[in-house]
């Protein structure tokens, strides 16, 4: 008998979606330290995965990589990351899992997201300014589509999820300000502004 619980039938979207938990989080933790992981794709994420009920093995590695393991690096990407980066791409594709080894504290998704969103020649436009014909199309596909960015930015050529998703939460922020009845060209607004804007870096 296996000394980890099974996971039986098909599991639910909403069971596949809802949050980790601090137990679930000890105890990957706990079952890394025991079968060990690579820091490519490869690694021993099934045997781990039948410790967590409810839990694949991509699940159990994404939220290791993204969220738990102590090696990763996050935040703003220094200048020599972005060369080895646009180095490796120039060389192996979209290979991130290999690109990744390059890039110490790095991982796969994390380049992935950094190329594409700011670092590929199709997200040179992000930059650009949006129009009022934008916001409203944006505004429009929000309420249609709720926060689904990557769909959201397939509609506006050039500006990457994270792109859309900035404008998005710019544009909620003067709104709640013109509904608190404030003046959005004050210094106090612009700056309420800026910290809810988050700059793509």
């Amino acid at each position: 008998m296996s000394e980890f619980p099974q996971v039986q039938g098909p599991r639910t979207m909403d069971k596949a979606r809802r949050p980790w938990t601090d137990i679930e989080d000890q105890t990957l933790r706990h079952l890394v330290s025991q079968f060990g992981y690579a820091r490519g794709r490869h690694g021993r994420w099934t045997d781990i995965a039948r410790g967590l009920p409810d839990r694949t093995a991509k699940e159990c590695r994404k939220r290791w990589f993204h969220s738990l393991d102590p090696s990763v690096r996050k935040g703003r990407w220094a200048q020599q990351e972005d060369r080895i980066l646009l180095e490796g791409f120039a060389r192996l594709g979209p290979a991130w899992s290999d690109i990744c080894l390059l890039i110490s504290g790095r991982k796969d998704d994390q380049c992935s997201k950094r190329y594409n969103d700011i670092l590929a020649p199709s997200a040179r436009d992000r930059l650009r300014g949006w129009s009022e014909e934008e916001d409203q199309v944006l505004r429009d596909s929000v309420q249609s589509l709720g926060h689904r960015w990557s769909a959201i930015s397939a509609l506006f050529p050039g500006r990457p999820p994270l792109t859309c998703r900035n404008r998005w939460r710019h544009l909620s922020a003067k709104q709640a300000m013109v509904s608190r009845g404030e003046d959005s060209g004050s210094p106090r607004s612009r700056f309420s502004v800026r910290l809810t804007y988050q700059p793509i870096v």
